[in-house]
């Protein structure tokens, strides 16, 4: 009777472990692409967090920084940040109480996605900035970023812009 009591259990917990195995898989998050910058070894990764239909909830961004032992990257924190927000615009990177990156839309949609733009500030000294935009695209229940060329690409690279060896602002952005 013991055995047949264990054996029970057993079988719910493992039905039970295996359904939230399979939905956390299903689609909780998906990645979509890298944030570099040429003057520093820290990145970050942006996922989509996706809903049981596989629309986006959120996006999030892991930042990786580097050690200073070693100076390779190790992870330092999520950042979360939800889709309404997009419309106002979404701070990325502050520094020196200056908003360095940020990212916005006018029409993004959970079910298929949208343009976004990523302005940048091209220059610490003058306060200006740059932008380029990008496509968040939905192909079926996976997810995409596409540059203007309709290229898809999973690295957003950000070349420093600098005087004297000091960096002042971001001079390029590229996509690969």
């Amino acid at each position: 009777m013991r055995n047949c009591v264990f054996l029970i259990l057993f079988s719910i917990l493992f039905t039970f472990s295996q359904n939230s195995f399979a939905e956390d898989k299903k689609g909780s998050q998906t990645f979509l692409c890298s944030i570099h910058s040429s003057n520093t070894t820290n990145y970050s990764k942006m996922h989509l967090k996706l809903d049981g239909k596989s629309d986006v909830k959120s996006f999030f961004r892991d930042v990786y920084k580097s050690e200073e032992k070693s100076g390779s990257p190790r992870y330092a924190k999520s950042v979360n940040y939800l889709i309404a927000k997009l419309k106002k615009g979404i701070v990325l990177k502050v520094q020196k109480e200056t908003v360095v990156v940020s990212m916005s839309s006018d029409n993004f949609a959970a079910h298929n996605g949208g343009t976004i733009t990523l302005k940048y500030l091209k220059s610490y000294l003058s306060k200006s900035y740059g932008s380029v935009t990008f496509t968040v695209d939905r192909l079926g229940d996976s997810w995409v970023a596409k540059d203007d060329d309709g290229n898809t690409f999973t690295k957003i690279n950000m070349k420093a812009k600098k005087i004297f060896g000091k960096v002042i602002g971001i001079k390029k952005v590229t996509f690969n």
